[in-house]
């Protein structure tokens, strides 16, 4: 059981790596006051999330390395989108 589980470490790593970076990122928009902006994003990516899982796991009987690969699909789909959001400067116009 040991073998297997340091066989993860290398995507746990990656997982926490990208989770690391994305959820600052995340919390940075959330700071800017585009709260509704962030919901969209997660929102998105959560039903990436569930359906790449979904399929994964159900349809396709992939490893446990392919369903947590969904993890990285997440944090990096959450990540590149917050970038690129914040990069284009949509968020210095706050509107109530």
């Amino acid at each position: 059981m040991i073998k297997e589980a340091k066989e993860l470490m290398p995507l746990l790593l990656a997982i926490l790596a990208t989770f690391a970076v994305g959820s600052t990122y995340m919390n940075g928009l959330m700071g800017t006051g585009h709260t509704k902006t962030g919901l969209w994003i997660q929102s998105i990516y959560t039903v990436i999330y569930v359906v790449y899982t979904a399929l994964v796991v159900k349809y396709f009987n992939a490893n446990l390395h392919v369903a947590w690969f969904a993890e990285i699909i997440y944090w990096s789909g959450i990540l590149l989108t917050v970038f690129w959001y914040l990069h284009t400067y949509k968020w210095h116009v706050k509107r109530f």
